[in-house]
């Protein structure tokens, strides 16, 4: 069944670009969580 009360259809284009940013963002956040763990892990190796 069809909506026909669309307010927008995207293009391709738009949809790709809109991925490609959410990916970006999810990558920045991982890269994050893992330099804190790198960090903590070696604070914890210098001090025993």
């Amino acid at each position: 069944m069809k909506s026909e009360n669309m307010s927008e259809e995207i293009t391709l284009e738009e949809y790709k670009k809109a991925y490609r940013e959410m990916r970006a963002v999810d990558e920045k956040k991982d890269f994050l969580i893992h330099l804190v763990a790198y960090v903590l892990v070696n604070a914890m190796l210098i001090v025993i």
